[in-house]
């Protein structure tokens, strides 16, 4: 029996990331500061998650090969419940503290991110479609944007190697994803050429 896998290890993953959220802004009254900290902390957690669904089809290793075989549209799924969360303490900075949207954010900004959110919600859809199949399936519209995605949490994470710790170690693990996934492309490519 596979106890945290599927529909369960979306939810408490999600789930868990709204709970560290709330510890982030709850003690500290919602100050702009706690917001910003926790809308930092869902970017990471979703660009980590991003990342582990993204890799999923180059893993090769034993267990962890099926497991993520059998989870990476519950991946793709949590990362879409963990930018949901990032998205909500982005739309209550801006309630709260209106004068930073324009001191920190630009028109052009926005638009690209309204553009990327688009892009996220169609994977969302693909993730909830592949739950029953066991796999992650997408069309090619979607890989596309699975590309998307990754340069762009490659180009956040890149930007703040120098801020600390985490980040380096993100950006490292972006590049092994793409290695990783292009790799097990390779794989798949080859077999479907000796098939023929």
């Amino acid at each position: 029996m596979h106890v945290l896998e599927g529909w369960r290890f979306a939810i408490c993953a999600t789930a868990a990331i709204l709970i560290m959220s709330a510890a982030y802004v709850a003690p500290a009254h919602f100050d702009e500061s706690s917001i910003l900290n926790a809308i930092r902390a869902t970017a990471r957690t979703s660009g980590f998650l991003f990342l582990l669904a993204f890799a999923a089809p180059g893993v090769r290793w034993g267990g962890a090969r099926r497991w993520f075989q059998r989870n990476a549209a519950a991946l793709l799924l949590a990362f879409t419940g963990s930018h949901l969360v990032h998205f909500m303490l982005l739309v209550a900075w801006v309630v709260l503290f209106p004068h930073s949207l324009l001191e920190e954010l630009s028109i052009p900004f926005v638009a690209v991110a309204l553009g990327l959110y688009a892009v996220i919600f169609l994977l969302a859809r693909a993730a909830v479609r592949s739950m029953s199949a066991g796999a992650l399936q997408l069309n090619s519209l979607e890989r596309v944007g699975m590309y998307l995605l990754w340069a762009v949490f490659m180009f956040a994470f890149g930007a703040r190697v120098l801020s600390g710790p985490l980040y380096p170690v993100l950006a490292a693990l972006g590049v092994s994803a793409l290695v990783l996934r292009l790799a097990g492309r390779k794989r798949r490519d080859h077999i479907l050429g000796e098939a023929r």
